[in-house]
């Protein structure tokens, strides 16, 4: 399993969210870019991921930015990670040309998807 930068910046940006939901304010992606100096551009790019599966919402003007939709403690890492990663744990059987199984390994690789899949379920967004 590979963690993109996608998921590595999403996370930067939900731990910020998650920071300030408590207090109903809403987070410019300038601020948020510049803090962790990485591009606006492209953390628009994930909070459209996110807007889009709604786990945040936006509020343009003044005073605007994006926002949690729901408690941190409610958001668990797995739904977070099928957003901007795609599936959690892909077996490598399925990209094999000789994916007959005959070399042992694909129940293993299951098994291990379904032990990351576990993890992150129980990992909730405010725990980070």
């Amino acid at each position: 399993m590979k963690i993109t930068k996608n998921t590595d910046y999403g996370l930067m940006f939900l731990k910020e969210l998650s920071d300030s939901f408590n207090k109903g304010v809403y987070l410019s992606t300038s601020k948020i870019s510049k803090k962790y100096d990485i591009s606006e551009d492209y953390l628009k790019k994930i909070a459209n991921q996110l807007k889009t599966k709604k786990l945040i919402k936006a509020k343009e003007g003044k005073g605007g930015g994006y926002i949690l939709v729901k408690d941190p403690s409610k958001i668990t890492l797995d739904k977070v990670m099928d957003i901007l990663e795609g599936e959690l744990m892909a077996s490598p059987c399925q990209y094999c040309p000789k994916a007959t199984g005959a070399c042992g390994f694909n129940s293993f690789w299951e098994e291990v998807g379904v032990d990351w899949q576990k993890y992150f379920k129980n990992i909730k967004l405010s725990d980070l």
